[in-house]
């Protein structure tokens, strides 16, 4: 695993910079809005450990063959097992303002690194087909447990729309948490996906955090020391390592289906 860069990238605000780019809702070639594909319910979303075992839950879109999307899901929950194990993630936002109502620019980058080779995991997951796959239109979910040291947790499945969803937690039992975002994509899987490594990126922002603000005064030819133009730069980096990387609970908004998703680890590395 190589460790990228430090590099920033144009984006806009930090809930943006972890969500992806938000889709309209999908609509037949008449114009009218199609009817919002079942979602799964809570039940199925929430991934408290049974015992001592996780339960990782993976997504994909519809392929040729069920038995095929049935297999890209079983991967990406063998993916979410890697992250488990192991996760470095990086970000920075970027904020520079002028005078000007409009004179603004807003950067962001992100990076996540873990086991590349993690599909090596699938063949520890069990799932039972007859109530661990949910299917609708576009998406397929597949919930697998898998045998490692499962944190103790006390949380319970949410009725309606989480509270954690309003006022994120700090903590939950003896863990770190963090909660993740995600705008509504075309397709459903990708802002699952997107709204889990958010819950990364905001744990990583809650255990290390570096906050910092210049002023620069330029006069119109670029010269210091004017007040003509003043440049005002914000900034936020956070980096850090991540052990025991666990999604609890995910929730996808009905209304629009956004994606939450809460989560907690058992340790951190910091600038690893």
């Amino acid at each position: 695993m190589k460790r990228p860069g430090r590099l920033v990238l144009p984006a806009l605000v930090f809930t943006l910079a972890l969500s992806g780019c938000a889709s309209a809702s999908r609509q037949e070639a008449s114009g009218r809005i199609t009817e919002v594909e079942s979602l799964p319910p809570p039940a199925f979303l929430n991934t408290s450990p049974l015992g001592r075992e996780l339960v990782l839950i993976g997504v994909a879109g519809h392929r040729r063959k069920r038995e095929e999307a049935i297999q890209y899901a079983l991967e990406d929950a063998a993916r979410k097992a890697a992250i488990y194990h192991y996760v470095w993630a990086y970000f920075a936002l970027r904020e520079k303002k002028g005078l000007g109502y409009l004179d603004i620019d807003i950067a962001a980058d992100k990076r996540l690194v873990y086991d590349e080779d993690y599909k090596k995991y699938t063949a520890d997951l069990r799932y039972d087909s007859s109530a661990d796959i949910f299917e609708n239109r576009d998406l397929v979910m597949v919930r697998t447990r898998y045998a490692a040291l499962a944190p103790v947790v006390d949380h319970h499945v949410s009725t309606g729309r989480p509270s954690w969803t309003e006022v994120p937690p700090q903590r939950i039992s003896s863990y770190p948490a963090g909660v993740g975002y995600a705008n509504p994509h075309r397709n459903v899987k990708d802002a699952v996906s997107a709204s889990c490594e958010a819950a990364v990126y905001a744990l990583v922002r809650n255990l290390s955090s570096t906050v910092s603000s210049s002023q620069t005064a330029l006069d119109e030819n670029g010269s210091f020391l004017s007040t003509r133009k003043n440049d005002t730069v914000n900034e936020v980096v956070s980096s850090g390592a991540l052990n025991g990387f666990y999604v609890l609970e995910i929730w996808i908004d009905p209304s629009n289906r956004s994606v939450w998703t809460l989560a907690i680890c058992s340790g951190s590395g910091g600038e690893n």
